[in-house]
């Protein structure tokens, strides 16, 4: 295992930046150019808010936003403000993992881990840090775990034939990210994210009436939104081998399977608890 390293050696310096008075289009097409799920917003060039694909998801289609089309809404209605936790750049890479998986915004009536740390430096942002960063650092410097050390155990599961209201709730009333969906037979199918989530949410606001969306979203199934083929991995897989395969798919985690039978999970959550409570032991 390689030394711990400073938050400046792993910290991302290409990441989605916008006004906050941009728009939700604006801040969608922003993330995805980056490939990054997670989006800072300024204001007169002070920092004022984050913005991530959990606000999305939670704040799309409540009383609030769900007689406005994406394209008229902006950031500023979405983005959670407090507390916007920094991080000095000199700070080490388990003290980044401790303090992102111990601070929690409110969103709505949810509370959630805020998944990502500025790096500020003489008071400007020079970068960001989430658990991306982190599985990364596992990926390329190993780790002494495998996958059942650190896996979730009976974890959340959709059947694809589920509402995606349903997988909504799951995420929100839990603070996950990632669930492996299986058909009527129990044989895992795909699996469905936060990322799945939001955008099936952002498309529909934008592409059904308002007078039909209440009966049409309860026929917005999670076949209709889940990707294919998750990272499968064994109980002995060593963990730097699961973060590559997650990093590889983009897809927040893999699923531990045992003779054909899923046994648990390991998502972006666990390597960063195993790097925020172990790694720094080792």
């Amino acid at each position: 295992m390689a030394r711990l390293p400073s938050v400046a050696e792993l910290a991302r310096t290409d990441y989605p930046v916008l006004d906050k008075d941009e728009t939700l289009r604006a801040a969608w097409e922003a993330l995805e150019k980056k490939d990054f799920d997670k989006l800072l917003a300024f204001e007169d060039e002070k920092l004022v808010g984050i913005l991530t694909l959990r606000d999305v998801m939670l704040k799309l289609g409540t009383e609030r936003t769900r007689t406005t089309v994406p394209g008229r809404l902006h950031i500023s209605s979405f983005m959670s403000t407090e507390p916007i936790i920094t991080i000095k750049p000199d700070a080490k890479l388990d003290e980044a993992a401790r303090m992102i998986l111990e601070n929690h915004v409110t969103i709505g009536t949810v509370e959630a881990s805020i998944g990502i740390l500025p790096v500020v430096e003489d008071g400007k942002v020079v970068g960001v840090i989430s658990k991306w960063e982190i599985a990364k650092f596992v990926a390329e410097h190993g780790a002494d775990a495998k996958a059942s050390d650190v896996m979730t155990v009976k974890p959340f599961i959709l059947r694809w034939t589920d509402r995606v209201l349903h997988a909504r709730q799951l995420m929100a009333q839990n603070d996950i990210s990632f669930i492996p969906v299986v058909d009527e037979e129990d044989h895992l199918m795909g699996y469905i994210t936060v990322y799945e989530v939001a955008y099936a949410l952002m498309a529909f606001h934008e592409i059904v009436p308002l007078k039909h969306q209440k009966i049409r979203i309860q026929h917005l199934l999670v076949h209709d939104v889940m990707r294919l083929r998750p990272p499968r991995v064994q109980p002995d897989t060593p963990l730097a081998e699961v973060a590559k395969a997650i990093l590889e798919k983009g897809s927040r985690g893999a699923v531990v399977v045992q003779d054909d039978k899923i046994v648990g999970i390991v998502t972006l959550d666990e390597i960063a608890k195993y790097v925020a409570y172990n790694l720094g032991k080792s």
